[in-house]
């Protein structure tokens, strides 16, 4: 089958992400105006954005109180409502509702074959118009649809460590240079332990050479992305580093490609490479493409753009690697903030620790996609071994570990 990006990169306008961003967040802002005013008159919200009489100042209100939110986050929400609401038109009730209200739609969309996902959508839809807009008239209905209690399932599975192999024999020997682009752009979210969003974002890339000019790390730093309101990175451009040697022997590092902030730009219909980064689901379906031969999701292996940051972080919690080790290159929030402000470099730990393991999978001693009993290879060797020698007379014992 066809491997060109043609049939996975979509025809959409070039722009940089900083004008795509801003223009998702009016549209997001304008969904959201447009369903408030829906709303039920006596809604004390709905009354407090009413009173704003010029659209444009009632739309940087909801920009302030939606300030930080992501606006993919924001056009969920807003379409979810929306979805309420027209139903809501149709029974002849007005939102906000009551339990009673809400249970008779959520059974109204199970009856139309919506998926949980989606039921747990509306509840989360919910949550957020509660305590983001404050809407109070929502509370019966938190304590009515408490979460039950079940398995969790992740969304996204890890990447294989053949897949990676298969990524690196791409970008070495690919024959088609966008395959070869994005297969270098894969491993460095992989290796950088990124959400592809928030690495599609990055404001500069910073190069390290060791003394012999050998290209060994690439950071990118990021400014906006998931986790820029937590305390701990607030007003810091997160440091997304990859090292250049994975689980292939080849430095990925060492290419002919000229390494810019656009990291990966979605590429033209002549082949030239566009302003706008390349979206997450078009990555998603370019990984599956490269990796299974089609697009579309296999139910046997649901690979997604998640696939790539959870990969490295999948291997570390495999090799029992310390938790706090592999919550710092998740870039998760943790309770050393003072220990990480004070240090210049505080992924140095993480990041020798992740090259140990990378090391230890190129030497085949663990094996991440084998069963729990198979993944350490050799353990028996790698345990030291005590030789004790007997303590002869006038002489202390000696006890040698090798």
């Amino acid at each position: 089958m066809s491997r060109s990006y043609t049939s996975v990169v979509k025809v959409k306008q070039d722009v940089a992400w900083e004008e795509q961003q801003d223009a998702f967040l009016q549209s997001a802002l304008k969904l959201w105006y447009i369903t408030v005013c829906r709303w039920d008159d006596v809604c004390a919200f709905r009354i407090q954005l009413h009173e704003i009489t010029m659209e444009d100042d009632a739309l940087q209100m909801l920009s302030d109180i939606f300030s930080g939110k992501s606006p993919s986050t924001l056009r969920k929400r807003a379409l979810a409502i929306m979805k309420m609401c027209d139903h809501a038109d149709l029974v002849d009730v007005k939102f906000p509702w009551r339990e009673s209200d809400m249970y008779a739609f959520i059974c109204h969309e199970q009856h139309c074959g919506a998926p949980v996902s989606r039921i747990k959508g509306y509840l989360q839809t919910v949550t957020f118009c509660r305590f983001v807009l404050e809407v109070k008239e929502l509370q019966p209905i938190l304590r009515g649809f408490q979460e039950q209690g079940g398995e969790r399932t992740c969304a996204s599975i890890p990447l294989k460590v053949t897949e990676l192999q298969e990524l690196h024999a791409v970008l070495h020997i690919g024959g088609e240079i966008w395959d070869r682009i994005f297969a270098g752009a894969v491993l460095f979210c992989v290796y950088a332990r990124a959400r592809w969003g928030d690495l599609m974002r990055a404001s500069s890339v910073i190069e390290d050479f060791n003394r012999d000019g050998v290209l060994c790390y690439l950071e990118a730093r990021v400014g906006q992305r998931k986790t820029m309101n937590a305390q701990q990175h607030r007003h810091l451009h997160l440091p997304m580093v990859a090292p250049s040697i994975g689980v292939d022997e080849r430095n990925w590092l060492d290419l002919s490609f000229e390494r810019e902030a656009r990291i990966m730009p979605a590429p033209l219909p002549d082949g030239t490479a566009g302003q706008r980064p390349l979206e997450r689901t078009e990555a998603a379906a370019w990984l599956r493409l490269l990796l299974q031969g089609s697009s579309e999701i296999s139910a046997e292996r649901r690979l997604s753009s998640h696939s790539m940051k959870t990969t490295i972080l999948s291997y570390a919690a495999k090799r029992g690697m310390d938790i706090h080790l592999r919550m710092q290159p998740g870039y998760h929030s943790s309770p050393y903030k003072m220990g990480l402000t004070y240090s210049r470099d505080g992924a140095a730990a993480s990041v020798m620790a992740m090259e140990g393991m990378l090391e230890e999978i190129r030497k085949r001693t663990f094996d991440p996609d084998d069963t729990r009993s198979g993944r350490i290879k050799n353990a028996s060797q790698n345990r030291a071994e005590v030789i004790e020698i007997k303590e002869e007379e006038g002489e202390p014992l000696e006890v040698h570990q090798v």
